[in-house]
């Protein structure tokens, strides 16, 4: 298996957004696993979930954010429903072949 690594930053359509563990996020109305703040660049993860859980947020919320930056306008009950599918989609083909599709060499430290 592939551990998905959480940066504190990722980058998408030049934005840098900052990754933050917080807790307590909701939208008013339900706790949620995961939140992009467009006006702020940030991506809050919330800390209550497994890392494998953890790893599948942050792909749905850069995906939220790749939508948001190229013009993807869908209504947000349809955007949620197709970013929850790539969202899995895309971590299993991750962790399937990303030894395949980038070098992964083991960090080097000290």
């Amino acid at each position: 298996m592939i551990v998905l690594k959480i940066p504190s930053e990722v980058r998408i359509a030049g934005v840098d957004y900052l990754v933050a563990i917080r807790e307590g996020l909701n939208d008013g109305e339900t706790m949620l696993r995961g939140q992009i703040q467009f006006d702020k660049s940030y991506i809050n993860l919330n800390p209550n979930q497994g890392h494998q859980q953890m790893s599948q947020t942050l792909i749905h919320e850069v995906l939220h954010g790749i939508f948001y930056h190229y013009g993807i306008e869908l209504e947000e009950k349809k955007e949620e429903e197709v970013v929850e599918r790539l969202t899995h989609g895309l971590y299993q083909v991750l962790q399937d072949n990303a030894r395949k599709l980038f070098d992964i060499v083991p960090e080097v430290t000290g």
